[in-house]
């Protein structure tokens, strides 16, 4: 064992890590860890990273958000990583909360007592503005992600001064409304900038994690990772913290996971955006060529990652109504293009291709997921397994299966989902106009309603769930083939409300 003086730096750290041998435990000192950028840690073999009542405490500028942000911890081409009973928390908060006390139609104008704790003093950007309800769940009568002007006035009071976005929700504004002022957002090129990042790393576990301030994306999974465990894994504010808001976006955000992903026993809380979300860039056809194809990731006109598949990898073709067309095996992929040792099927310039190696087998288990700004869980892959589960006060649906190859070039299509034995209370009860918002929903993009045909996704079973005080639809699923439904309830009795459009193979009990 190798173990960690109290008085450390990230430099140190490194140095310290650098030097450990295979299979060997860094212990980390009591106390806290101030952290100014990521510790880099490289072709690492049975490593553990083990907290002894740590607290790991980064740097974070609220004037200039996450776009700046260091993080903790870049793990690069290691397998068989543990990291355990750590803390971690940033120097300065990444959002602040308070109630509104006072709205001025007239001006566009709403005033905000502060919070204990809860700072808003002209040395923060506010980037984004979520307005919620008595439970701090997201209510959306108060939405902005613009850059907002603010005027500090007294006795911790503080004077919005609301842009078209904000504007709409004034005259809904009710009494006791709280407001979460976010200083940080994130986006697909400020991935690299979450807490943790993981690239290439094999068989990792993350165990009794808590995480009490995060600026963006907390934790990021890059290709190809595979094999990747998450045991009471918390992210949730402070105790006795008055901010509305533990993370300002993703809590685990995959994009490239081949193998396994588990998440089990963990909490969320006040979430920015999703607990979870796993996918894989979609690939969008530009030359054929018999031997080879060029697809570039649509959404940016940029290449596609540059572990985006490998020899071997078998590659899904997709036709404009997204039902797979074809199959590409892969013989090499550089230069931008991927050579193919077999191509099956009608293959088009147009199509959308995406690795099926990344669609890794997702189980979350006895999690509990409350008050997040947009889903609970964000699942684009294959052999899904959601059991034990509640969610509570999660503003869209709680549940969302649903690749988005229109605009977030994302994959995959569902196939083999199990959602078993879950409670869904106050789930997608926000007054969006989405035709398709239910506690579950299973579709074919994350926000357009536009049909496509059954056959995009593939046997869906929905089972002993409970639903309550959900508004709209319980479960809504469209474009599927082989759907599943049986001994769900709801808490007043009546049937299960179910929407399924462009379904087929269908038995609902």
């Amino acid at each position: 064992m190798l173990i960690i003086p109290f008085k450390t730096n990230a430099q140190n750290l490194e140095q310290f890590i650098h030097s450990a041998g295979d299979a060997q435990t860094v212990l980390l000192p009591e106390g806290e860890i101030f952290i100014d950028r990521k510790v880099i840690v490289r072709g690492k073999k049975n490593l553990t990273i083990k907290g002894n009542n740590t607290k790991i405490v980064s740097t974070f500028d609220p004037r200039t958000g996450f776009d700046t942000y260091k993080g903790v911890f870049d793990f690069s081409e290691c397998s068989g990583l543990k990291l355990q009973n750590i803390t971690f928390d940033t120097d300065k908060a990444v959002n602040a909360a308070g109630e509104i006390v006072a709205v001025d139609i007239q001006k566009n104008t709403f005033d905000v007592k502060m919070y204990e704790g809860c700072v808003l003093d002209g040395n923060q950007t506010v980037l984004a503005i979520n307005s919620m309800d008595a439970e701090g769940s997201p209510d959306y009568i108060l939405v902005s992600s613009s850059k907002i002007e603010y005027e500090i006035l007294t006795d911790g009071v503080v004077r919005i001064y609301c842009g078209e976005e904000l504007q709409k929700g004034l005259k809904q504004i009710p009494p006791g409304e709280q407001v979460c002022f976010r200083f940080g957002l994130g986006g697909y090129f400020t991935l690299k900038n979450a807490a943790l990042t993981f690239n290439n790393c094999t068989d990792t576990v993350l165990e009794d994690i808590t995480v009490y301030s995060s600026p963006g994306y907390m934790l990021a999974v890059f290709p190809r990772c595979e094999n990747f465990t998450l045991k009471r894994y918390r992210v949730r504010c402070p105790p006795h913290s008055k901010r509305l808001m533990a993370s300002n976006v993703d809590a685990i955000h995959v994009m490239g996971l081949t193998g396994k992903l588990v998440v089990e026993d963990c909490l969320f809380e006040g979430l920015g955006d999703d607990a979870v979300n796993i996918h894989s860039t979609a690939g969008y056809i530009t030359e054929i060529h018999p031997d080879r194809i060029k697809a570039v990731n649509r959404r940016f006109s940029i290449p596609l990652e540059h572990d985006w598949c490998q020899k071997g990898d078998i590659i899904a073709v997709y036709g404009r109504d997204f039902l797979q067309k074809g199959l590409i095996t892969v013989k090499d992929f550089k230069d931008d293009y991927i050579y193919t040792e077999n191509m099956e099927g009608v293959i088009e310039e147009g199509d959308v291709i995406g690795n099926t190696a990344f669609c890794a087998e997702t189980e979350v288990i006895s999690c509990e997921i409350k008050n997040s700004r947009a889903r609970a869980l964000l699942l684009q892959t294959e052999n899904i397994r959601v059991e034990n589960c509640r969610f509570f006060g999660i503003s869209l649906p709680a549940i969302l299966l649903a690749p988005d190859m229109i605009k977030w070039h994302e994959v995959s299509p569902v196939k083999n989902a199990l959602i078993k034995n879950c409670r869904f209370e106050k789930c997608a009860f926000t007054n969006l106009k989405e035709s398709q918002m239910a506690a579950i929903s299973v579709k074919v993009s994350h926000a357009e309603d536009k049909l496509y045909p059954a056959g995009v996704h593939k046997n869906i079973v929905i089972c002993n769930n409970r639903f309550v005080n959900v508004p709209g639809a319980d479960v809504y699923i469209g474009s599927s083939d082989g759907v599943k439904i049986f001994k769900n309830r709801t808490d007043s009795g009546t049937p299960l409300r179910i929407q399924l459009q462009n379904c087929k193979n269908c038995t609902i009990t």
